[in-house]
């Protein structure tokens, strides 16, 4: 049954939703989770195809009109499930098991940045440095990297719970952990910094850095 749901997520996934829609001869029909069943029932026991769903109700497409596909021209035939069909309510679970799963990967986020544990981060940061024409060191080059890691490592270890928060705005500003210290306190408080986590961001960015 896996199987054959996988080949119908394939053939009717909806691009906009997470939904299914299977476009007949009289109209597009969203695919419930037990017609998806169905479906897939019907195909293990060979009364229908990908093309074309069996002929029941639940695929009645004009409320009760004879026939869902001109392939199909015999009459539907009501079925009833038992009340108490364990084998029916195991396959709908499993096959909306699948599909939360298939979903999560369609919409799969993009990682977060990764930085460093907390515990790993050493007094000066590891930054890249330029060799100039003399042979000597130039310093670290900034980067937003290292202010995401900055305020990651803030939060941790400087008791400043919402120090990811400040991100955006620092970027706008161009802010760094390398010029926080030189940064005038009106204008951190002017983004929205309190007067206690500007302390906390000098102090540290000048240990960190």
């Amino acid at each position: 049954l896996a199987q054959w749901h996988m080949k119908l997520l394939k053939a009717y996934k909806n691009g906009h939703d997470k939904g299914l829609t299977y476009v007949g001869p009289l109209r597009p029909i969203p695919l419930t989770p037990t017609m998806v069943c169905d479906w897939c029932l019907a195909l293990e026991d060979g009364q229908a195809t990908i093309a074309i769903p069996p002929n029941i109700e639940s695929f009645n497409a004009a409320n009760k009109a004879p026939t869902l596909h001109p392939a199909r021209k015999a009459a539907a035939q009501p079925t009833a499930l038992p009340a108490a069909d364990i084998s029916s309510l195991t396959s709908v679970i499993l096959l909306q098991t699948l599909a939360q799963l298939d979903s999560s990967l369609f919409n799969a986020s993009t990682p977060p940045v990764a930085c460093m544990p907390s515990m790993s981060f050493p007094t000066t940061p590891q930054t890249p440095t330029q060799q100039r024409g003399d042979g000597a060191l130039s310093p670290p080059v900034p980067s937003l990297t290292q202010l995401a890691c900055y305020l990651q490592y803030a939060e941790t270890n400087l008791s400043m719970h919402y120090a990811s928060s400040y991100k955006s705005a620092l970027e706008l500003h161009g802010i760094g952990p390398d010029i926080l210290p030189d940064i005038n306190d009106k204008l951190l408080a002017d983004l929205g910094i309190s007067a206690g986590d500007i302390i906390h961001l000098k102090k540290g960015s000048t240990a960190w850095w």
